[in-house]
C-alpha cells in the first residue's frame, strides 16, 4: 500500500509540475500493478490530453464511464477534449450528460458556456455562465461574461462584469486588461491607458498591455511614444509579430519608410499569413519609389481575397509609375469616389494610346 501511495504521489507531483510524460509513465505503472480504478484512468486521461494524445485520452475517460457511469468528471473531460479539437457541438453533448448527473456541477456550466460562446450562441452562453455564478461566484465566469458583452459591443455592461472580477480578486490582471479594451472601444483613451498600466503593475512583462498602450498612443497621434511602448513589448518578447507591425505603422506616420519596411519584413518572417503586411509594406515601398516591389506587395494582398478596393488605387499608382498604363487603368476603374484616381485613369488612357 505504501508503494501505491508513493507512486500516486509521484504521478500527481509530475502532473502538477507539467511533466505530463513522466506523470503518464507513473499512471501506466499504477494501472498495470493495481488494476482498474476510475481515479487512475481519469488522471491518466488528463495526462494524455495535456500531451495532445486526444484519442487515447478519450479511451481512458470512456473506460472510467464503463466502470462508473455516474463519474461526472469523465464526461466533463471528454467534453474538454472535444472542445480542444474544435468540436464544440460534440463537447456540448458531454457537458449535458454531466449536468444530467448533477445539475449543480459548476464546471459543466462553465464549460457549456465556453462551448456556446465559441459557437457564437452568446445568449445561451450567458445563461450557463449565470447559472455557474449563482452556484458559486468566481472570477473566471464573471470575466467570461464580460468578454461576451465586449463581443456584443456592450462595453459598459462588460466593464460591470470585469469589476465584479476585481471585487473578488484585485490582483486578477486579466480583468484590468479587459476593462482597458472596453475603455478603448468606448474611445476613453486615457482611461484605457490607466487600466493597461494597472496590468503592467501586476505583470511587468505583459507584452499585450505594452502593445495596446502603443496602439492607443497611435490613435492619439503620439507616434514616438507609441514606438517606445512597442519597443518595450519587444524587449520582453522579440518574436511578438504584432509589435513589429504596429511599430512599422508608427514609423510610416513619422516618414521613416525604410525602417517601417524592416519592421514589416520581420513581422512577415514571424507570421507569413498576416496579409495586412503586404498592404502596408507596399505603401512604404511606394513612398520609397520602389514601384515594382510595391506592385508585387499590393498584388499579393489582393490575391489574399481582400475586398479592400483602396489597394487598387495604390497598385494603380505603382503601375502608372512603371509605365504600365493599361493595367493602371484597370486598377483605377475599381476605385470609387477618388478624384486623383479619376484623373490618373484619364491620363493613363491617353498615355496607353501613345505608348
Amino acid at each position: 500500500m505504501n508503494e501505491l501511495n508513493d507512486l500516486l504521489e509521484l504521478a500527481n507531483k509530475a502532473f502538477d509540475n507539467a511533466d505530463y510524460k513522466k506523470s503518464l509513465e507513473y499512471f501506466d505503472k499504477l494501472i498495470f500493478y493495481y488494476g482498474d480504478s476510475v481515479e487512475l484512468y481519469n488522471n491518466r486521461g488528463l495526462a494524455k490530453s495535456s500531451l495532445g494524445m486526444y484519442d487515447d485520452a478519450i479511451s481512458d475517460f470512456e473506460k472510467v464511464i464503463s466502470i462508473d457511469p455516474k463519474y461526472i468528471n469523465a464526461y466533463n473531460n471528454i467534453g474538454l477534449v472535444k472542445h480542444n479539437l474544435g468540436k464544440y457541438e460534440e463537447a456540448v453533448k458531454y457537458y449535458s450528460k454531466a449536468l444530467e448527473i448533477d445539475d449543480n456541477c459548476i464546471q459543466a456550466y462553465n464549460n457549456m458556456g465556453l462551448a456556446k460562446h465559441n459557437l457564437g450562441n452568446y445568449k445561451e452562453a450567458i445563461k450557463y455562465y449565470t447559472k455557474a455564478v449563482e452556484i458559486s461566484p468566481n472570477v473566471h465566469t464573471y470575466n467570461n461574461i464580460g468578454l461576451i458583452k465586449n463581443d456584443l459591443g456592450l462595453y459598459e455592461e462588460a466593464i460591470e462584469y470585469f469589476n465584479k472580477v476585481i471585487e473578488l480578486d484585485k490582483n486578477y490582471f486579466k480583468a484590468y486588461y479587459n476593462i482597458g479594451l472596453s475603455k478603448y472601444n468606448l474611445k476613453l483613451y486615457e482611461q484605457a491607458i490607466d487600466y493597461f498600466n494597472k496590468v503592467i503593475d501586476l505583470d511587468r512583462k505583459n507584452i499585450y498591455a505594452y502593445n495596446n498602450i502603443g496602439i492607443v498612443k497611435q490613435d492619439l497621434g503620439m507616434h514616438e511614444e507609441a514606438i517606445n511602448y512597442f519597443n518595450k513589448a519587444l524587449l520582453f518578447d522579440k518574436n511578438y509579430s504584432k509589435a513589429y507591425y504596429n511599430r512599422g505603422l508608427s514609423k510610416m506616420e513619422l516618414k521613416l519608410y525604410e525602417e517601417a519596411v524592416k519592421d514589416f519584413d520581420t513581422c512577415f518572417e514571424l507570421e507569413p499569413k498576416y496579409f495586412a503586411i503586404y498592404y502596408k509594406r507596399g505603401e512604404a515601398k511606394l513612398k520609397l519609389k520602389l514601384y515594382k516591389e510595391a506592385e508585387e506587395d499590393f498584388t499579393k494582398y489582393i490575391e489574399s481575397n481582400s475586398t479592400d478596393y483602396e489597394v487598387y488605387f495604390y497598385r494603380g499608382i505603382s503601375r502608372y509609375k512603371l509605365s504600365d498604363y493599361r493595367n493602371a487603368v484597370m486598377d483605377f476603374e475599381k476605385v470609387h469616389n477618388n478624384k486623383k484616381a479619376n484623373i490618373l485613369k484619364i491620363i493613363s488612357k491617353i498615355k496607353s494610346i501613345f505608348k
